[in-house]
C-alpha cells in the first residue's frame, strides 16, 4: 500500500505543480479580495508600476525634496514593477497589484516545491503545504510588496549554487540586483554554502591523508603543518568554488554597473542597507513596524507547528550529525542566520520559515522513504488489529488537527485583511483637492511620513515632507527631521506657521483625522491656519502670513 501510494505521488508530480498553484492562488486570492492594503507601501509600487508603464524608468524622485532620494534615488523594485505592468495596465492598478500578490505568491510555492523535488525530498509536497500552516509567512508574502518574487529568486538561486551551475547564477544574480535592495542575501547563501563546503572538504582531505603521515612519525611532527596550511589553502581556492563567486559577484557587479543608476545606485545602498538595515535608527526615528525586534514569546506564539517540527528534526539531526549532507548543515546554518536577525528585524520571519522547513524536510526525508515506511507498516501490522485502529485514530487526529490550525491562522489574517489596514481609497479625496486646486510641485506639510504612499498615489502633482522610511529625511537632514517629528507629534505647539513656510517651504498642511486628532486641534487653536478642505479622513490648511 505504502509503495502504491509512493508510486502515485511520483509519477504524478507534475500535477501536484498545478495543484498548488491553483490551491495557492485560491487562499492568497481570497486574502486579497479584502478591499484593504495591510502596508502603505503597496500604494507606491502601485504608482510606480503606473509612472513606469506611462512614463519609463523613473530616474529622479522630486516628490520627496527634504530626504536623500531627491539625489539619491534609484527603483529598487525595478523588475517587481516591470512584473507588475501587465497588471496595473488591464486592471485598475491597486485591484491589479493585489492580482498580482496573489499569482507572486502562488508561484513562490511552486518554487518551494520544485526546490525540495530537486533536492529529492520524499513527500514534498507535503511539506509545501505545511507553509499554509505559518501565520507569519502567509501573512508577509501575502503583503503587496515584493517578498513573494524575492523567495523565488533566492530558492532559485540556492539552487544555482548547490548545483554548481555557473552561467545560471551569474545571470540569476544580474536580474536580482534589479528585482530588489534586498540582493546582497545571495551573498549570504553563498558563503554558508562555501563555509560548509571548505571545512568538508579539508576534513576529507585531512582524512585521506592521515595514514601515510601516521607511518612517517618524524613527518607527522614537521610535515604535518605544513600539509594542514597547504590543504587548506588547496581547498579555499578549489576551481569550483571560485567560479562561484567569480559567477555571482561578477553578475552582482554587471547589475550594479550596467544600470540606469549608476553610479548613484551605491550611495543609496548605503543608506539602504546600511543605515536602515544594519544600523537601524529605531532609537532616533519613528521606524515602521516591520523594522521592530521580534519577541521570543510571539515567535513562540506564532510558529508553534514549525516549531515542533524544528524539536523533530533537530533530534534527528543530532543522532545523525556525522551522516548529514552538506546541503542540511548549509539550510541549518541560514535557518540559524535568518532566525538571528529576526530577533532584530521582524521583518525576516519571511526568509526563516523556508529555510526552516527546508532543513526540516531535509533532515525528515529519508525517514519516510518508501523502504523506512514499509517497515514501519509491518512494525505495526505484527501488533495488531487494536494498535493499528489506534495508529489510525491517531492519524485522523492529527489530520483534523492540523486542518483545524490552518483555518485558523487563515481565518486570524482575514480578519486582519478585514478589519484593519488600509482601505483602497483613503486619502482619495483630500488627494484629488490638493491636485486641482495646488500648483504642482508645491510642497505639502502632512502629518506623518507613512502617508506619502497614499498621497503619491492620488496626487503626484505635489511634493511631500517625508516618505518610505523615516530614515531618508532623517539621513538627509537631522535637525529638520527631527522639527518635523516634534510637530507631528505635538511637542511644539507654538509659531508653526512660519517654520512650516519659512523651514519646509510649504504653504499647505494636511492632518490625517483619524491618527492625528491632537495635531488637528493644534493647528485649529494656531494662528494664521486657514481651512481649506474637509472629510472624514481628512482636513487641508492654506497659511496665510
Amino acid at each position: 500500500m505504502i509503495h502504491k501510494i509512493e508510486n502515485f505521488f511520483e509519477e504524478s508530480h507534475y500535477i501536484w505543480y498545478f495543484f498548488i498553484f491553483i490551491l495557492a492562488f485560491f487562499v492568497f486570492g481570497f486574502l486579497q479580495s479584502a478591499p484593504r492594503f495591510m502596508d502603505p507601501d503597496s500604494f507606491y509600487h502601485a504608482k510606480m508600476a503606473v509612472l513606469l508603464r506611462d512614463q519609463g524608468v523613473v530616474t529622479n524622485f522630486p516628490w520627496l525634496p527634504w530626504t536623500v532620494l531627491n539625489d539619491y534615488y534609484i527603483d529598487q523594485h525595478f523588475l517587481y514593477h516591470v512584473f507588475l505592468l501587465p497588471f496595473v495596465t488591464v486592471l485598475n492598478p491597486l485591484v491589479g497589484i493585489k492580482l498580482a500578490t496573489a499569482v507572486f505568491a502562488a508561484l513562490f510555492l511552486v518554487t518551494f516545491y520544485w526546490f525540495l523535488k530537486k533536492n529529492q525530498v520524499n513527500w514534498a509536497l507535503i511539506f509545501t503545504l505545511f507553509l499554509f500552516l505559518t501565520k507569519p509567512l502567509v501573512f508577509r508574502i501575502n503583503l503587496a510588496k515584493v517578498p513573494a518574487l524575492s523567495l523565488i529568486f533566492l530558492l532559485i538561486g540556492f539552487y544555482f549554487i548547490v548545483h554548481k551551475r555557473y552561467w545560471f547564477l551569474f545571470l540569476f544574480s544580474f536580474f536580482y540586483v534589479y528585482l530588489y535592495g534586498g540582493w546582497p542575501l545571495i551573498l549570504v547563501v553563498l558563503f554558508f554554502y562555501l563555509l560548509v563546503s571548505v571545512v568538508a572538504d579539508y576534513l576529507a582531505g585531512r582524512q585521506e591523508h592521515r595514514r601515510q603521515l601516521d607511518s612517517h612519525y618524524y613527518l607527522l611532527m614537521i610535515k604535518k603543518p605544513l600539509f594542514d596550511f597547504y590543504l587548506l589553502l588547496s581547498v579555499i581556492f578549489n576551481r569550483a568554488y571560485l567560479k562561484l563567486v567569480g559567477s555571482c559577484l561578477s553578475g552582482l557587479a554587471v547589475g550594479l554597473i550596467f544600470n540606469p543608476y549608476f553610479p548613484k545606485n551605491f550611495r543609496f545602498y548605503w543608506y539602504q542597507l546600511v543605515q536602515i538595515g544594519v544600523i537601524n535608527f529605531r532609537d532616533k526615528v519613528r521606524v515602521g513596524m516591520e523594522w521592530l525586534p521580534y519577541s521570543f514569546q510571539s515567535l513562540l506564539l506564532d510558529n508553534c507547528l514549525l516549531l515542533i517540527l524544528l524539536l523533530v528534526a533537530m533530534a534527528l539531526f543530532v543522532i545523525n550529525i556525522k551522516k548529514q549532507s552538506r546541503l542540511v548543515w548549509v539550510s541549518f546554518l541560514l535557518s540559524l542566520f535568518f532566525l538571528i536577525i529576526t530577533f532584530k528585524s521582524q521583518r525576516y520571519i519571511e526568509y526563516f520559515i523556508p529555510f526552516a522547513v527546508i532543513y526540516c524536510a531535509l533532515v525528515v526525508s529519508p525517514y519516510l522513504s518508501s523502504h523506512r515506511l514499509r517497515q514501519y507498516s509491518n512494525w505495526w501490522q505484527n501488533l495488531g488489529a487494536k494498535k493499528t485502529a489506534l495508529a489510525v485514530s491517531l492519524g485522523i487526529f492529527w489530520f483534523m488537527a492540523i486542518v483545524m490550525l490552518a483555518s485558523k491562522d487563515l481565518g486570524n489574517v482575514w480578519y486582519l485583511y478585514q478589519n484593519s489596514g488600509i482601505p483602497l481609497r483613503t486619502m482619495e479625496q483630500s488627494s484629488q483637492w490638493l491636485a486641482n486646486n495646488v500648483s504642482p510641485g508645491e510642497i505639502i506639510f502632512h502629518s506623518d511620513w507613512d502617508e506619502f504612499p497614499l498621497l503619491f498615489y492620488y496626487n503626484s502633482n505635489n511634493n511631500y515632507i517625508a516618505g518610505l522610511d523615516p530614515t531618508f529625511m532623517y539621513s538627509a537632514d537631522p535637525k529638520l527631521y527631527k522639527l518635523f517629528e516634534a510637530i507631528t507629534v505635538g511637542n511644539l505647539k507654538t509659531g508653526l506657521a512660519t517654520i512650516i513656510q519659512n523651514d519646509f517651504k510649504a504653504s499647505y498642511v494636511l492632518v490625517n483625522k483619524t491618527d492625528h486628532q491632537s495635531l488637528k486641534m493644534t493647528f485649529e487653536s494656531a494662528n494664521h491656519f486657514e481651512p481649506m478642505y474637509e472629510d472624514d479622513e481628512a482636513k487641508i490648511y492654506q497659511i496665510s502670513l
